[in-house]
């Protein structure tokens, strides 16, 4: 049978070592001023056919 260690694996050390790994990766992303305009899907609606689709797809990979 195998036993639960009850401690939490997460630690404060832990906690800002992922902190700290993060700032540059979110200093560099503002920096670079992606804006929605640049998104594709601002482009125009969909045609209804491929609304259809997607709402098929999404209710098979996800059915709750």
């Amino acid at each position: 049978m195998r036993t639960v260690d009850p401690r939490n694996r997460y630690s404060r050390r832990f906690l800002l070592k992922g902190m700290a790994a993060g700032l540059p990766a979110a200093a560099i992303a503002s920096s670079a001023e992606l804006s929605v305009s640049d998104a594709w899907a601002e482009d125009g609606p969909l045609a209804p056919l491929t609304m259809k689709t997607l709402v098929k797809v999404a209710r098979d990979i996800y059915p709750h």
